[in-house]
């Protein structure tokens, strides 16, 4: 070989005069700090974890935003029974439709069934031929008759934005991050 070769590529030059049976020096191994474990951890496709967060979403909404309470059917004479008995806390009518709440929980069994049911909240239907002296009975015994439902749904815009709203901005966090991790020229995981 000629000396320009030499100064153009010194590792080259060594490396020809090395003999066959001379093997190059180990590289240096990959760190064994957290790159080596999240290396060997299998990677979940982006919609298993789309699913777990919406899946804990839907628990986390629950929690902090519970359900009304399921209201009881009740018929319309143990209704008048517990107006008389001064155990109705509050009414709302809309059409024949009365809903409320009794101030002591009652148990009540429906005609027919075996077991009774414990209830607070309640509903029943006042019937076309009932007699008109209802508001009178309900004044007398304290009740308090309310202009406005006591169900009141929930906007389903804004039970999209509750339940989705969380959900889409960390979707929208996490491909933002991957597109800048992406962009650095390094992998996000």
């Amino acid at each position: 070989m000629s000396d320009s070769s030499v100064r153009q590529n010194p590792e080259q030059a060594t490396s020809s005069r090395r003999s066959p049976n001379v093997t190059a020096p180990p590289t240096a191994a990959a760190p064994q700090g957290t790159a080596g474990w999240m290396q060997k951890l299998p990677r979940w496709p982006w919609w298993a974890s789309f699913l777990v967060v919406l899946v804990a979403n839907y628990f986390l909404l629950n929690l902090l935003f519970p359900p009304e309470p399921a209201r009881v059917p009740i018929s319309f004479t143990f209704f008048k029974e517990q107006v008389v008995a001064d155990n109705v806390a509050a009414i709302n009518s809309r059409g024949d439709t009365i809903q409320g709440t009794f101030r002591q929980a009652v148990s009540y069994q429906p005609e027919g069934t075996v077991s009774a049911t414990n209830a607070t909240a309640f509903s029943t239907v006042q019937p076309q031929f009932a007699d008109p002296g209802l508001e009178s009975l309900l004044n007398q015994h304290g009740v308090r008759i309310n202009a406005s439902s006591l169900d009141q749904p929930r906007d389903p815009l804004l039970t999209l934005l509750i339940s989705f709203g969380p959900t889409i901005l960390l979707i929208g966090g996490f491909a933002w991050l991957s597109k800048k991790s992406g962009q650095m020229g390094g992998g996000m995981f």
